[in-house]
């Protein structure tokens, strides 16, 4: 279960996101997309997707990889990928960050975070052409709640997601992966008692994405039997599952600037072959 450490409140759950400050805003300026683009206007919401790696010189449509950030569904920033996405650019990618509702700036619920990531990967597939990107060579990626949103993407069911190609791959760094929670977690209430209807835990069938799944083993936000107990049913179910377990890691260890992102960055570009 996420997550002891979040009944301490949602104040302590924000700033464990790390990258919803200003502070962390300035950090990240040297990584500037290409481009940005509405993908989702819910209620008047205006969603953008941060793009890197347009217009490459190719003589075929190029891999892409989307991702989630993190925050608890509550907090956080695009901004927290946008390394990882130059860094793909570079590899001959294009990389998307995604922006979706939150809790504490739109007052939404776990499920509106989902509906986001959802049309976010809906407006890659349908953009596809123009993207110049391969729609059939998606990979989606996310960290913490970012990782819950990216296996919820593939994992639960969705009007639109048997029409459109299933993800090539999932890359997923300390996710939240069993989102049925405690009244008492702090939390609890962004998944209206439903949370299992969007848990990729509860959703494992055979058939899914191969996936890679990157946890420090001091995780005290995301414990690391989460990850563990899913890789082993997703096995049993006969599907791909990696897990790679960063010795003294806590939460958040994969991001730029720390001192795992190398050793991080390496073992996720090994795995999707670039």
């Amino acid at each position: 279960m996420l997550y002891k450490i979040i009944r301490r409140t949602l104040i302590g759950i924000t700033v464990l996101a790390l990258l919803a400050t200003a502070a962390y805003t300035t950090f990240y300026l040297a990584f500037e997309p290409d481009r940005k683009v509405i993908y989702s206007q819910p209620g008047g919401v205006e969603l953008s997707l941060a793009l890197f790696g347009l217009n490459q010189s190719s003589n075929g449509a190029l891999p892409a990889i989307l991702f989630y950030h993190g925050g608890a569904w509550t907090a956080g920033s695009p901004i927290q990928f946008y390394p990882w996405a130059k860094h793909y650019a570079e590899f001959g990618w294009v990389a998307v960050s995604a922006e979706y509702r939150l809790n504490g700036s739109n007052g939404t619920n776990a499920f509106d975070a989902v509906a986001d990531a959802r049309a976010a990967y809906l407006f890659l597939q349908q953009n596809a052409s123009e993207l110049g990107i391969d729609p059939h060579r998606i990979v989606l990626a996310g960290g913490s709640a970012g990782g819950h949103l990216a296996a919820a993407v593939a994992m639960t069911p969705w009007p639109q997601r048997d029409a459109v190609p299933a993800p090539l791959a999932l890359v997923l760094f300390n996710p939240a992966l069993n989102t049925v929670y405690d009244e008492e977690v702090a939390i609890a209430h962004l998944f209206e008692d439903k949370g299992e209807q969007i848990s990729p835990m509860h959703h494992i069938i055979s058939g899914l994405p191969p996936m890679l799944i990157l946890h420090g083993d001091e995780d005290e936000l995301v414990p690391i039997n989460e990850s563990r107990d899913f890789c082993k049913h997703m096995v049993a179910a006969d599907n791909r599952c990696t897990l790679i377990e960063y010795q003294g890691a806590g939460h958040g260890f994969f991001n730029w600037g720390g001192g795992n992102y190398d050793e991080v960055m390496a073992d996720v570009v090994n795995y999707t072959g670039d």
